[in-house]
């Protein structure tokens, strides 16, 4: 999973803007200062695509997101920093946590069991 070329591409991404935004001081202390935070691939993250989980939706209509949805706009102007994606059911449809674009994470505590939840654990 880590040496996984998107998840490699992000963390590097992540890591420049935080270095970016303290070193230009433009980051102030707020209530969200350091908390950590990931995605669900049904938003938009800048420079990275937003899949859905669904393999037919990417492929016809998956583009790299020109801007961060508002919320996570939000959430990054008040510090928290993005760690990022998670996998998710198709669309959304389920909350079974298996993910037919990046494929389903297996459970850490149960091998050959899938992690669940709505954004795979």
């Amino acid at each position: 999973f880590l040496s996984d070329p998107f998840v490699v591409k992000f963390s590097t991404a992540i890591r420049q803007a935080v270095t970016s935004s303290r070193s230009s001081d433009r980051l102030q202390t707020s209530s969200l200062s350091g908390v950590k935070f990931a995605v669900k691939d049904n938003f938009d993250v800048a420079g990275f695509m937003t899949g859905n989980g669904s393999p037919a939706w990417a492929r016809d209509n998956c583009k790299q997101a020109s801007r961060h949805a508002p919320c996570i706009a939000s959430l990054l102007a008040l510090g928290a920093e993005l760690h990022g994606k998670t996998h998710m059911d198709e669309l959304a449809f389920s909350i079974a946590g298996e993910d037919s674009l990046y494929g389903t994470l297996e459970n850490p505590a149960a091998p050959g069991r899938c992690v669940g939840g709505s954004s795979s654990g």
